[in-house]
């Protein structure tokens, strides 16, 4: 199974980029992720899952809304979810 490249801008928490692509999780198993998932694999603090789990369903969203439409990419969401920035 080949994943794409994953983009990130500068701002990026690199500890959950490593996190997500060491459990082989890319952007299109990110929006399939729930609440425990997370914990499972290894993001202790439940404020940390808490807003990883709201972005993960704000993308979801988003995603679903674009579906008639062509799609930025799963690498991208990725990128979304790890950039720390805001």
């Amino acid at each position: 199974m080949s994943h794409q490249p994953i983009c990130v801008q500068d701002g990026s928490d690199p500890v959950l980029l490593f996190t997500f692509t060491a459990e082989g999780i890319n952007g299109k198993g990110l929006l399939t992720l729930e609440k425990s998932d997370l914990n499972d694999i290894g993001i202790s603090t439940l404020g940390r899952r808490l807003e990883l789990y709201e972005e993960i369903k704000k993308l979801t969203s988003k995603q679903e809304e674009k579906a008639s439409t062509k799609s930025e990419g799963h690498h991208d969401i990725f990128a979304c979810i790890v950039d720390t920035r805001k």
